[in-house]
């Protein structure tokens, strides 16, 4: 059977839930687990850094180095896909596996939701304006209408209010 990395790693963010590894801890697990496969990689690899490395441990630091890059450089797509992967990039890129993911909705609480919203609920546009007003007059913000008749107007008719610092 072929060595697939992507299962490989996903199975070690798998073992390891709620712990953050950056690409190149990754890396090092994979060459330290899979030795065979770096040592393959090394050998037919077209990588011109893994190619000038003269002895084998030069190389493998250099598979290392470039099993990193692959996984930050995001070419396992799939794992986006995947809702327990999660993949942060501040402040450096890091991944890792959840039991719980977060960004996932229940289909019963979208309809719930949806149930919850009717068109008696909806605010017109007048109102928003007069709750907008209040609330920057309460932060000392002076706004003005802006005539939109006037050829000066740069912005375009989507602009509505303009805002003046006050204070």
């Amino acid at each position: 059977m072929e060595f697939n990395r992507k299962n490989a790693i996903i199975s070690f963010l798998e073992e390891r839930a709620e712990q953050k590894f950056t690409p190149y801890d990754i890396a090092k697990w994979l060459v330290a687990n899979y030795p065979e496969e770096a040592e393959r990689k090394a050998t037919t690899s077209k990588n011109k850094q893994i190619i000038k490395a003269r002895t084998l441990e030069e190389k493998i630091k250099e598979v290392t180095k470039a099993y990193a890059a692959e996984i930050s450089r995001g070419r396992f797509d799939e794992w986006r896909s995947k809702p327990n992967i999660k993949i942060d990039s501040e402040p450096r890129v890091s991944l890792y596996y959840t039991k719980n993911p977060s960004h996932l909705i229940n289909d019963e609480e979208v309809t719930n939701l949806k149930n919850k919203v009717n068109k008696d609920n909806s605010i017109t546009e007048e109102k928003a304006y007069e709750i907008l007003k209040s609330y920057l007059d309460v932060l000392g913000i002076h706004n003005m209408r802006i005539n939109h008749t006037f050829p000066s107007n740069k912005h375009g008719v989507g602009e509505i209010y303009g805002y003046i610092l006050t204070g």
